[in-house]
């Protein structure tokens, strides 16, 4: 995978800082702001041997769990994440979580 390429893909899954996790030919792409079950268009915008970083171009579905974030500036100061995810949802995935340490 290389910088600035584009593709087309299915999050399945949240990482432990609440990215969307996604696999590209194989490869582990993290996307801040995908939800498991959206589709987006992403651009890689770091490319390492064992995974790569991408940034949403476009989001063509939303998740049933997507909800609007309650603070005003989410996404923009990076001091939370998953503000857009349901509660029950958040819930879910924290447990979850915890459970695998």
């Amino acid at each position: 995978m290389k910088r600035n390429e584009e593709f087309t893909g299915e999050c399945t899954d949240l990482s432990d800082q609440g990215y969307g996790v996604l696999r590209h030919n194989g490869e582990v792409v993290f996307v801040p702001g995908l939800l498991p079950q959206e589709k987006a268009r992403i651009r890689v915008i770091l490319a390492k041997k064992s995974f790569a970083i991408g940034r949403i171009m476009e989001r063509l579905t939303d998740s049933p769990d997507r909800v609007k974030a309650l603070c005003p500036v989410f996404g923009k100061c990076g001091g939370c994440a998953l503000q857009d995810l349901e509660y029950q949802s958040q819930l879910a995935w924290k447990t979850d979580w915890m459970r695998r340490k």
